[in-house]
């Protein structure tokens, strides 16, 4: 079930809490897209070793590692 596959995914990764300080966080950044721009923060906040999206060029401004999906995968 849906369930199941959701509860074994969360076994390899954790979710991340935002709250106001990040939301507020991302705009300072005037990303063009504010929802990578908060997923950076959130990253960055916590410590994340590695931003994974299949759109790397949404991140050129980042100054942490990001890798797609498939490149994450390969290194593991």
């Amino acid at each position: 079930t849906a369930r199941d596959r959701l509860a074994s995914f969360l076994t390899v990764l954790h979710v991340l809490g935002v709250g106001e300080r990040a939301i507020r966080n991302a705009f300072d950044l005037k990303w063009q897209d504010t929802e990578d721009a908060l997923q950076y923060v959130v990253a960055k906040e916590n410590g994340v070793d590695v931003i994974i999206s299949n759109n790397k060029s949404d991140f050129e401004c980042s100054d942490m590692p990001i890798m797609t999906a498939q490149e994450f995968i390969d290194k593991l």
